[in-house]
């Protein structure tokens, strides 16, 4: 109830850098700061009156090195007293790569935002679409919530044959001319390069769609022009 260490296992000993002897007896003292021991003065005093707790914060070493960690507060009776069992987790490995996962992902949003070409992702299975970048809501004139409500063959003029290269492509797959519908109706060419990768469990195939409306245009003019 003093908010006072009655005991510990060796494997706070190890986390900590503390003898038992120096640990039991103590309370938080200048250990931590004085914000952080509140904190968890709160959490121990409601554990105190049966209830659990659980809290993800830094903490301290004997040597002084800060680290991360995930404290569970549970009631318990120790001789006949309510007391509480706070079981901690070092978690510094994993705040890291939680951090590593948020900078890879900014990066892919911010290469997916930027590319010129419509970038789309596909689930090769349902074929419905996944995500989509600005460049996909400009070229097909749809909102993105409303290209999220449609699979990859709704953007197709040719659908009979747009979902055998989805499900059945291996790797890179080099999709020969497709011809896409915008919105509005307007039936256009395009170039489409596509890669199958794995995310979030599922198979998806990640589309970058060009529109060639100029290019066969300007062959045709080429074509035209040798006939003269």
């Amino acid at each position: 109830r003093d908010i006072r260490i009655v005991d510990v296992n060796e494997a706070f000993t190890a986390l900590y850098g503390y003898t038992r002897e120096e640990i039991v007896g103590s309370t938080f003292g200048d250990r931590l700061p004085t914000l952080d021991v509140a904190r968890r003065i709160r959490m121990m005093q409601r554990a105190i009156e049966g209830e659990t707790g659980q809290l993800e914060t830094r903490t301290i070493r004997k040597d002084g090195e800060a680290f991360d960690v995930e404290i569970r507060y549970l009631p318990i009776r120790h001789r006949g007293e309510p007391h509480v069992l706070a079981i901690a987790r070092d978690i510094t490995e994993r705040r890291r790569a939680e951090a590593a996962l948020r900078a890879s992902e900014e990066r892919y949003r911010l290469l997916f935002e930027m590319e010129s070409a419509a970038v789309v992702l596909v689930d090769s299975e349902t074929l419905q679409l996944v995500d989509v970048n600005i460049a996909a809501v400009q070229m097909y004139g749809y909102s993105r919530d409303e290209l999220l409500r449609l699979a990859a063959t709704d953007l197709s003029n040719e659908p009979e044959s747009t979902a055998p290269s989805i499900r059945d492509g291996k790797g890179t797959l080099n999709i020969p001319l497709r011809w896409h519908r915008r919105k509005d109706g307007t039936v256009f060419p395009v170039e489409i390069t596509a890669n199958r990768l794995a995310l979030d469990g599922r198979q998806i195939v990640l589309a970058t769609i060009r529109d060639i409306t100029e290019r066969k245009h300007a062959e045709q003019a080429l074509r035209d022009s040798e006939e003269q």
